[in-house]
């Protein structure tokens, strides 16, 4: 027979790894929904709303794609919320406005405290005349990092499927 104290003991417990779980569940989430916000905002053209999933001191870079904006010959790669404006509403992407579809899928997401990685696949969408074209196939991977009670994306890397891991 267990004692009282046993079972308050085994029922805390419990209700502690379930909080847990539940956080767990609900940073995930989270993410889905930031990653989701950070791809709207930019194929819709809400650049101040597309910063908003940025920490002022982000990394973006970007492989075998042209944008200006991303020196192409650095590694293709901004940093910080600036530069990172100056890519995203530059005249090119602003062609692209409304035009665009980031599908941004199947997101492998690990989750250590207030950091977090999530790995995943990019396909980019174009409405062309006639229809719609691929216009980009990208392997993705994000850093996240909890700032003021929210994640915010604190790194992309976005390279191009069969090119050459560094």
């Amino acid at each position: 027979m267990l004692d009282e104290r046993s079972a308050t003991q085994d029922l805390a417990e419990q209700v502690a790894a379930l909080r847990r779980e539940l956080r767990h569940l609900q940073d995930r989430e989270a993410i889905r929904d930031l990653v989701s916000r950070y791809a709207w905002t930019a194929d819709l053209g809400q650049y101040d709303d597309w910063l908003d999933t940025l920490t002022e001191d982000c990394v973006w870079t970007m492989s075998g794609m042209a944008m200006p904006g991303v020196p192409q010959g650095d590694g293709g790669q901004v940093r910080g919320r600036e530069e990172c404006f100056a890519a995203v509403s530059s005249d090119t992407h602003g062609e692209m406005v409304d035009r665009e579809q980031h599908h941004m899928t199947n997101l492998l997401i690990e989750i250590d405290g207030d950091a977090a990685t999530a790995i995943g696949q990019l396909l980019l969408t174009l409405k062309v005349p006639g229809g719609f074209a691929i216009a980009s196939c990208r392997l993705t991977r994000m850093q996240f990092r909890r700032e003021g009670g929210r994640g915010l994306i604190s790194e992309l890397v976005f390279r191009e499927i069969g090119e050459q891991r560094g």
